[in-house]
């Protein structure tokens, strides 16, 4: 959730690169690094109906959610 919408993500990995969907707002695009803020976020505001708030809030929540999968990993793996 940011700004008070929410935001269903499917972020996954392809041949060329890393993506996101939005099914709920109709939106696919290419991500760089997942951890790569920047980049994804002006990705996001060029290429959708986002708005920058909402936009960098769901750039930030990918880079947490991977640096979280793997911190996970390394802790199950070890």
């Amino acid at each position: 959730e940011a700004s008070g919408w929410t935001f269903h993500t499917i972020v996954g990995e392809h041949r060329d690169g890393n993506y996101i969907c939005i099914p709920n707002w109709n939106i696919g695009s290419e991500l760089a690094g997942l951890r790569d803020v920047f980049w994804n976020e002006e990705r996001l505001k060029k290429y959708t109906n986002l708005n920058q708030d909402n936009a960098k809030a769901i750039a930030r929540a990918i880079a947490e959610a991977d640096r979280w999968i793997e911190k996970y990993h390394k802790e199950e793996c070890g």
